[in-house]
């Protein structure tokens, strides 16, 4: 009998387990020239460096920043996963390629599906939750000594609790699949792009807050990296593979969690077990609104973007801008515009109050009527200038998809921190930085989910799916209304509403309005002035910070055929089968 070679067995038998443990989704089995150039690409995100269409005949990815993020989408279609798993693995990738700073595996996030086979949409609601010991009573730390409190911004997160509750539901492929591109990057570094190098430089201060924050910036060197470089996440990745075994609730039960307790209440939190076992990503019914012709789905009660967005165009069409020229070639179209953004943020009881009336509805679902849309013009038409703008130009780090798969289901979704990159805390938990915050707010109860605007949308006309969009950014609510004004209410060309100037955030608190160098004239912007908003101009560079950037995927009804675009202005990626 031929002798056993024990060490060839061996060596077999773990390279067996080796292909086992790692499907085709890993980019280690990506065509090489596909993973090669998208990693090129990333180099140079989050904007691509040309303008153009994107189709597709079967399935098409549209999504923010990551070109390796849209990839891993691709190849999850590719391989037989519904939009629903390549809407995960999209999103898991994304957290990892941004190394955790502008979104996060301890973030939130906002979905809106659409189940081809049953004809239903449903609503995935993950956002953040108070700690039930947080009652925001004790008094807010001074500045001097806040680092020592960062634990009291945070809040029980969402963001794993919404993949695995979207994978139950409508996923078809396994798992750990999911998982696979973002623990490839983590454990093989990713590309360094220009804007993750810039963020290394501007954030470290913050992150370096905490032993944790500065190891997982540093990775054991003294310089921080710079682009071209590789960035790896060990610690992130073995963190991902633990749930890409035992499933979410090693962040909300197990190991994760108690550690998550421990950093947090470490500086000040008032964190506990109960509060992330009892967290919830839950499902609930769209809120439907019609405008136009369409019948849009938006997020339901226990958020409050969908709201924010369909009184919006409530409101574009009660003040008649369906009928008027579109907002760049008209002072008054722009200036009407801007009110209609500005009223649908307005707090209720505010506008109730500052009308010495209190006949104004403050439910949420009144909010979204046109018959309301109509009193808050009817309440305002009288000092159209005077209305203030919310300051809208904080920092709301977010990423966005729209994904729509073979078998016709969709998923529009966004996710966020919510907080400028890598948050305010330099709390790192096993390689997730903890974001977080305001302090805690007295008026919101103690364990209370926290609503949220985020507000990705699906539209139909007579019961087919025609177009779907998510949005980014500190104007992401607007750019989100910018196009469904354009595209839906005026009847446009996608490609004429995303070649127009941009439309930007109010710069400041007040009447100010941010526009970019070159986009009007100087006699629009004097007529735009004389309707009461103040225009401040800024070099196109500077005039991103005010600007939302969309992902998104028109469907024609009849042919079926996917289109989606990608612009050098703006953040949004797209590929398609």
């Amino acid at each position: 009998m031929p002798q056993c070679n024990c060490a060839l067995l061996v060596f077999i038998s773990a390279c067996s387990l080796l292909s086992a443990s790692e499907s085709k989704l890993s980019p280690a089995n990506w065509p090489i020239e596909r993973r090669e150039a998208a990693e090129q690409r990333e180099l140079d995100a989050p904007r691509p460096k040309v303008t153009r269409s994107v189709y597709g005949s079967k399935a098409l990815v549209s999504a923010t920043v990551s070109p390796i993020a849209v990839e891993a989408g691709i190849q999850a279609l590719g391989n037989g996963g519904t939009a629903a798993d390549a809407a995960a693995v999209i999103v898991l990738t994304q957290v990892a390629t941004s190394a955790g700073s502008i979104v996060s595996y301890a973030g939130i996030l906002e979905l809106i599906y659409y189940d081809a086979a049953k004809g239903e949409t449903r609503n995935l609601n993950a956002p953040w939750k108070n700690y039930f010991g947080e009652t925001g009573a004790d008094k807010k730390p001074a500045l001097e000594n806040e680092a020592d409190f960062s634990g009291r911004r945070t809040r029980v997160p969402g963001f794993m609790a919404a993949i695995e509750a979207m994978h139950e539901e409508y996923g078809a492929l396994e798992w750990r699949e999911l998982f696979e591109p973002a623990i490839w990057y983590t454990e093989n570094g990713v590309p360094v792009s220009r804007m993750l190098a810039g963020l290394f430089k501007n954030r470290s201060e913050m992150l370096s807050r905490s032993p944790e924050g500065h190891a997982f910036l540093y990775q054991g060197k003294k310089t921080l990296p710079e682009k071209g470089e590789r960035f790896f996440q060990p610690q992130t990745a073995k963190t991902l593979r633990a749930i890409a075994h035992q499933g979410s609730q090693y962040m909300y039960q197990g190991e994760w969690a108690k550690r998550f307790v421990a950093a947090v209440n470490k500086v000040g939190g008032k964190a506990s077990l109960d509060d992330l076992k009892s967290y919830q990503a839950i499902w609930q019914d769209t809120f439907k609104g019609d405008f136009a012709g369409h019948t849009i789905h938006v997020s339901g009660e226990r958020s409050e973007g969908g709201y924010q967005l369909l009184l919006a165009l409530n409101l574009a069409s009660a003040i008649g801008l369906l009928d008027m020229p579109p907002y760049w070639e008209s002072p008054e179209s722009f200036h009407k515009l801007n009110l209609a953004s500005i009223w649908s943020e307005i707090p209720a009881q505010w506008m109730a109050n500052r009308a010495g009336k209190s006949g104004i509805s403050l439910d949420l679902n009144d909010r979204a009527k046109p018959e309301y849309a109509e009193q808050i013009v009817s309440l305002f038409q009288s000092h159209l200038s005077q209305t203030k703008a919310p300051n809208e130009s904080s920092s709301e780090h977010t990423d966005a998809l729209v994904v729509v798969d073979q078998r016709g289901n969709i998923a529009a979704l966004t996710h966020s921190i919510n907080s400028a990159p890598w948050g305010p805390t330099g709390i790192v938990v096993d390689g997730i930085p903890i974001t977080g915050r305001s302090f805690p707010d007295p008026s919101h109860p103690s364990g209370e989910y926290v609503r949220n605007g985020l507000s990705p949308a699906i539209v139909f006309k007579e019961d087919k799916p025609v177009f779907a969009l998510s949005s980014l950014g500190g104007g992401q609510r607007r750019e989100t209304f910018r196009i469904l004004l354009g595209v839906i209410g005026k009847g446009m060309d996608i490609s004429t509403v995303m070649d127009a100037p941009q439309w930007l955030v109010p710069s400041r608190q007040g009447n100010y309005i941010a526009v970019s160098e070159g986009s009007y004239s100087e006699a629009f912007l004097s007529e735009v002035e004389d309707r009461g908003l103040i225009p401040e101009v800024f070099p196109q560079d500077k005039a991103r910070r005010f600007s939302g950037a969309a992902s998104f995927v028109t469907i024609d009804p009849e042919t079926g055929q996917l289109e989606s675009r990608e612009d050098e202005r703006f953040h949004n990626l797209a590929d398609g089968l």
